[in-house]
């Protein structure tokens, strides 16, 4: 980009802002980084100063980065300035990276400013992602790029990152500022974590393209793509890291209300052309079938466009679908007019004839060529209704949540057989709540967490939860039988989300087993009162277990400004001989090693 004063006695500045929401900050620097540029004199008197602020509120804004002065020449040359920051996370202004010029005119390029990896990170993301990802050990990372990458090509995003160009796919817009994260490093992410890739393919991807992509994760480096993978750093194949890669014909192509631009409002039309992609990608020489998931994408609500969509289209393995919970918070007159239906919720859509996620799995499985169903997307969907922002703001983001949230996952693992998904996303502080008498209202989704490397680093119900299931999660998944007291309740018909099941059960249970490893989920849905358990039969523990608890002292306790929900790892327990009281609106895991 040029940057030019207007004439002798004149100046320009060129400001870049980040960390800018109003009054809260998601990003404390402290620590080594480095600021890099591309820069050259395009005439007058080549100087140009540079300077990174975090710009604060009454108390005055903190220089992190001082006033550097650079003399440069008539020639492109690369600048870089290590530095470091102490921030104490007090002010919580936008940080401003500055350029400056007077009387002189520059041309200026890949302006890029980084944290000094740590020793366990040689990815281009942050400590802190690294770190809350580790945390959190995900089996699967979808990677989309909030629309950045929607309208790019294979060879866009496999490009270095200074050769990354804007690609645009809206027809309500005709701006793309985001140029978008490239898929190397989304691979080599999940390499670092231990998590499956899962890459949405842009909508107008071509057979060609999909070719290309496979030879780039599968081909060997001496092949075309795969040389300009071992360019990037990775030399041997993508397929010899990962057991398995998801590839999906696009996000949401069902979506045109969201997606103007991207879209196949036609699941037959979708399903042909995801055949031929998918027959594209078949057709590699590098191919492997067990290496790799090809997946269409489909409308949760509607089942008819999952069984449109497999009649239609060929060379696929799975489908999947977004079951997003709790659309609607209308009714807020008590404590049990919104959490009942939160709870019941699951079980009504997981486990009934009638409930979608149900009628979803029968679409897969009859399909002319049988289907696997797996989830690309799942939160609550908490969008619209008549709650105050009061009531969003202590129902959405609350420990009620998180425990639906990932009981709903587990009740698809292992009622439905549904073992690969996606919760959405990882961050995402707010967005836009639909209340006609309140058009301001904001609603806490869709992130799990609120700051990764902020002053807080907290982190919501929902992963906290996720968290705990994943600690618990083994290979081999179990049966349970409930024997003796199973309490339920009936949950009439709500207006939060239509919601009406005749006997939803308190309590949900979920084994898993790695060798002589053990482990017991159990969740007690009840909004105020304990349950006990007793675990008996021939996995069952003999002595003592190890207990990690997710629960709090309100149902609406939560972590948006300060760490109020927690799991709490107790003493060892005896559950074999000795009842166990499960605390109401609680998640609780056990885990033991079976003895000889």
């Amino acid at each position: 980009m040029r940057i030019n004063s207007a004439g002798l006695g004149q100046s320009a500045e060129l400001n870049s802002y980040f960390d800018t929401y109003t009054g809260k900050s998601f990003l404390t620097l402290r620590g080594n980084y480095r600021l890099s540029f591309r820069a050259k004199g395009d005439g007058g008197n080549n100087s140009l100063s540079v300077s990174i602020v975090r710009q604060g509120t009454a108390v005055g804004n903190e220089v992190l980065f001082p006033v550097k002065t650079v003399k440069l020449t008539n020639k492109w040359k690369d600048y870089s300035y290590d530095w470091t920051a102490s921030e104490d996370g007090n002010l919580t202004g936008s940080i401003d990276l500055r350029f400056s010029i007077s009387e002189a005119n520059i041309l200026l390029d890949d302006v890029l400013v980084t944290e000094e990896a740590s020793k366990t990170n040689p990815t281009a993301f942050r400590n802190a992602v690294v770190d809350t990802l580790e945390k959190l050990k995900p089996g699967i990372i979808r990677y989309t790029d909030t629309g950045a990458d929607t309208g790019s090509t294979i060879d866009n995003m496999i490009a270095p990152p200074f050769a990354r160009l804007r690609a645009g796919y809206s027809t309500q817009s005709t701006v793309q500022e985001d140029i978008p994260l490239g898929l190397h490093e989304a691979l080599q992410l999940c390499q670092v974590v231990g998590a499956e890739p899962w890459y949405s393919l842009p909508a107008t991807a071509s057979p060609e393209e999909v070719n290309h992509l496979i030879e780039y994760l599968a081909g060997p480096s001496s092949s075309v793509y795969g040389s300009k993978r071992a360019a990037l750093g990775q030399v041997a194949p993508w397929t010899t890291v990962f057991r398995t890669i998801h590839i999906e014909y696009g996000n949401e192509l069902w979506n045109q209300g969201t997606f103007y631009g991207a879209a196949i409002a036609d699941p037959a039309v979708y399903g042909r052309r995801a055949g031929e992609l998918f027959g594209a990608a078949r057709s590699s020489s590098w191919y492997e079938a067990e290496k790799f998931d090809l997946i269409l994408g489909s409308w949760a609500a509607v089942p008819w466009w999952t069984s449109q969509e497999l009649a239609n289209s060929s060379h696929y393995d799975s489908i999947a679908i977004a079951p997003y919970l709790f659309y609607k918070l209308e009714d807020t007159s008590s404590s049990e007019a919104i959490f009942g239906p939160m709870f019941a919720e699951p079980e009504m859509i997981d486990a009934l004839d009638k409930g979608y996620v149900i009628q979803q799995a029968k679409a897969a499985r009859s399909a002319p060529h049988p289907a696997r169903l797996s989830v690309y997307e799942v939160n609550l969907g908490t969008e619209s209704g008549a709650a105050p922002q009061s009531m969003v703001d202590a129902v959405v983001p609350s420990i009620a949540a998180g425990l639906t949230l990932t009981e709903h996952m587990l009740l698809m693992m292992r009622d439905l057989g549904i073992t690969d998904q996606a919760a959405y996303a990882l961050p995402g502080h707010d967005s836009k709540f639909n209340n006609p008498a309140d058009r301001s209202e904001r609603m806490p989704l869709w992130g799990m967490v609120i700051d990764m490397g902020g002053p807080k680093k907290l982190q919501r119900s929902q992963f906290l939860a996720e968290e705990l299931a994943n600690e618990a999660i083994l290979p081999t998944m179990l049966e349970t039988k409930l024997t003796g007291a199973n309490p339920t309740w009936r949950q009439t018909k709500s207006k939060n989300n239509d919601i009406e099941i005749d006997r939803a059960h308190y309590l949900q249970t979920f084994a898993f087993s790695d060798g002589v490893h053990r482990s017991l989920i159990v969740f007690n849905l009840s909004r105020d009162r304990a349950l006990p358990i007793t675990v008996s039969g021939k996995a069952a523990p003999a002595a003592s277990v190890e207990v990690s608890q997710l629960t709090s002292k309100q149902i609406t306790d939560n972590n948006e400004r300060s760490e109020a929900v927690v799991i709490r790892n107790t003493s060892p327990q005896n559950i074999h001989t000795v009842p166990y009281s499960l605390p109401p609106f609680s998640m609780t895991v056990f885990k033991w090693n079976l003895t000889p």
